[in-house]
């Protein structure tokens, strides 16, 4: 009796990950990120520390939280 190779997958089918950046919803995220990076400067020039402060913060948790979101979708294989 001949015994069949086990299944893989089809070469390139785990070079999805790299494609995930260039997609639309992550540079338009990415994007709106960068943009609220720029308020820091505005805030800066008028003097509102406490605004800063808010804007670094907010940044920090938008940027943690979607990166936790590209690792759980990693980890799951772009499921």
């Amino acid at each position: 009796m001949r015994r069949s190779k086990p299944r893989t997958r089809a070469a390139g089918a785990g070079e999805t990950i790299f494609a995930f950046p260039f997609q639309r919803k992550p540079l338009i995220y990415a994007l709106l990120l960068s943009l609220c990076g720029l308020l820091v400067g505005v805030f800066i020039q008028m003097g509102l520390w406490l605004a800063i402060i808010g804007v670094v913060i907010g940044f920090m948790l938008a940027v943690s939280r979607y990166a936790f979101k590209v690792m759980a979708l990693a980890s799951s294989g772009m499921a």
